[in-house]
């Protein structure tokens, strides 16, 4: 039986703004929310799906190689 994977729309487009803004503080201020909010919803995705999608290294974001396991941050 495959995994079921559950994300919203929500995490989709603090992703989606953090990789293009390659910060997930300039992506909270375009957004107009908490960076802990974007960092949480990324958290919570990550572990969904087991994976890092960011390499966080301050002041930046950006995305690891694709084949990079979640504890790779």
């Amino acid at each position: 039986m495959a995994a079921v994977l559950t994300y919203t729309l929500k995490q989709l487009r603090y992703v989606e703004a953090a990789g293009r803004m390659g910060s997930i503080s300039r992506a909270a201020t375009e957004l107009a929310i908490s960076q802990s909010s974007i960092t949480a919803a990324i958290d919570a995705l990550e572990a969904a799906l087991g994976y890092a999608l960011f390499l966080r290294t301050p002041p930046r974001a950006s995305a690891p190689p694709a084949t990079a396991p979640r504890h790779w941050r």
